[in-house]
């Protein structure tokens, strides 16, 4: 595997990580200078991200962490949102959060520092403001238009014109204050005593269907990831808790598709094929708004049953589980200890349900089993593919995505660019995806008008994406660790993603991701 980036082979590296906002690289820095390790500094980030990425992530939110301490075996944490205990008829779509119990159930199990070190940089941040960046002002001003509909939600997150309030540091006092109190009483407060019956009796005078029973039942759990050799790598992602079959599914027909690992004309309409029938494949059998059968999850990771389903049903237009905009929020850490953290965070939609908890400021999620008419107690099940490849000699690599259903097929051209072609880290990040969503063959914007017509399809629209905070090919933020030891980490352009290098010495420099990257294929 190639090296990437700037050239730190003479720098001893601590650890490098890879996240999509600017303030969860200042709070993996400041984690790692208190002494923190990986898990320590992920879970500040993902707090931080609370602060600093309200589009994508929120406190009453969820996440799936898979991890590999060192020397040992992947694990999964699931930190599900659950459709509340009790639900009333016209109830908001809006779940009991998984996310606050999961970042308690991490730090108790694997953490080094306090809850008040690791909540520190998000309460600086919330107490402080920090300057909205280019890629989240504008998913601000897209969708303005739904936080003006709650009126906590325009108080907090809309200027008095009712626009973003992106053109000074944006500060947010009242989640400062939540967050204080997290800080002195442990995360898991949020669930329990006196902040949890202050936040359940705030959300049923907004129609919210949370009590402290169903605050306290939304624990995360432990499990086992699934895990397939492909690429000579062992590849680890969640099971029935999220979209890692399908991801298995697409880098086995990857491997099996591919004629030779460059992408020309002939390669890329194979790879395209591949992802068409495991996409629909997936929408036919596991949409997102309900539990699938673990037996129909096992066909999506096999190629002959994704290659026989789409024999007998055709490449064709069909129903699908959902289109709504959303993104989520990924970031990876690797260190020279060997820990290995991939961890995705999400609100639902962008800025979740657009309703504000009416004294901390917060955003509630959007929960779409809830909204399909799930039971009351139901885990919500998402596309979040946190994932981990371990290969010899130590090598290892954290990798996930952000963009609901584009996210295992933008982790598998990743992993297909980085170790079938044996492209740089960076490189593999800028080459050409060719992404299933909403019944359309989805393409970079700068591939040739050659390339573009071999990938026609009949009855498959091919679209154009930019490839920009709005509309993008997956967000990927990767970090590894190579088999001579060296750190490398790279974040997707697209977005506002940064990376941190943390040296042996203490100190630590940060990368912002180019908003410029070319990407572009050889016919």
């Amino acid at each position: 595997m190639q090296a990437t980036g700037r050239n730190t082979s003479f720098t001893p590296l601590r650890a490098v990580a890879a996240v999509p906002a600017p303030g969860a690289a200042l709070a993996v820095r400041r984690i790692y200078a208190r002494g923190g390790n990986a898990v320590d500094a992920a879970v500040a980030a993902t707090l931080a991200l609370c602060v600093c990425d309200p589009c994508n992530v929120t406190i009453a939110g969820r996440c799936q962490v898979l991890l590999a301490p060192p020397g040992r075996e992947p694990v999964l944490l699931d930190g599900a949102s659950m459709v509340p205990q009790r639900v009333e008829p016209r109830q908001r779509p809006v779940p009991v959060p998984g996310l606050p119990l999961a970042l308690d159930a991490l730090l108790r199990r694997f953490g080094r520092l306090s809850p008040a070190a690791v909540v520190a940089p998000a309460l600086e941040l919330a107490e402080e403001g920090f300057q909205v960046p280019p890629g989240l002002a504008r998913i601000w001003t897209h969708v303005q238009g739904k936080l003006r509909d709650d009126e906590a939600a325009r108080r907090f997150f809309l200027d008095p014109r009712g626009a973003p309030p992106i053109a000074a540091p944006f500060r947010q006092p009242q989640l400062a204050e939540l967050l204080a109190r997290l800080a002195a009483d442990g995360l898991d407060a949020f669930c329990e005593g006196a902040v949890a019956e202050r936040l359940a009796a705030a959300a049923r005078a907004l129609g919210i269907g949370w009590d402290r029973t169903s605050l306290a039942a939304a624990r995360p759990r432990w499990t086992r990831p699934i895990g397939a050799r492909v690429f000579g790598r062992t590849i680890f992602a969640p099971g029935r808790e999220g979209w890692g079959h399908s991801l298995i599914g697409l880098l086995r027909l990857f491997a099996r598709a591919q004629p030779r690992p460059r992408f020309d004309a002939t390669t890329a309409s194979r790879l395209a094929d591949a992802v068409l029938r495991a996409m629909r494949l997936r929408e036919e059998l596991a949409p997102v708004t309900r539990e699938p059968p673990p037996e129909l999850l096992e066909k999506l990771a096999h190629p002959a049953s994704i290659e026989a389903m789409a024999v007998r049903a055709g490449i064709s237009p069909g129903a699908r589980s959902h289109v709504e905009r959303s993104d989520t929020a990924h970031l990876s850490i690797v260190d020279d200890e060997g820990w290995s953290v991939a961890l995705t965070a999400s609100a639902g939609p962008r800025f979740g349900a657009c309703v504000a908890h009416p004294h901390f400021g917060f955003l509630f999620a959007h929960s779409y089993r809830m909204a399909a008419g799930s039971a009351p107690g139901a885990r919500d099940w998402t596309e979040m593919t946190p994932t981990l490849a371990i290969g010899p000699a130590g090598a290892r690599i954290a990798i996930g995505a952000a963009g609901s259903a584009r996210i295992p097929q933008a982790v598998a051209w990743v992993l297909w660019h980085l170790l079938a072609r044996d492209l740089a880290l960076r490189a593999a990040l800028r080459a050409p995806r060719l992404l299933f969503v909403e019944d359309a063959l989805h393409v970079p914007a700068r591939i040739s008008g050659t390339l573009a017509r071999r990938l026609l399809k009949p009855g498959i629209p091919l679209r154009r994406v930019a490839g920009d905070a709005l509309d993008h090919l997956g967000i990927v933020q990767i970090a590894l660790c190579s088999r001579e030891g060296h750190l490398r980490a790279a974040a997707d352009p697209a977005f506002d993603g940064r990376v941190v290098r943390v040296q042996r010495r203490g100190r630590a420099s940060t990368t912002p991701a180019s908003n410029r990257a070319s990407i572009s294929a050889s016919p």
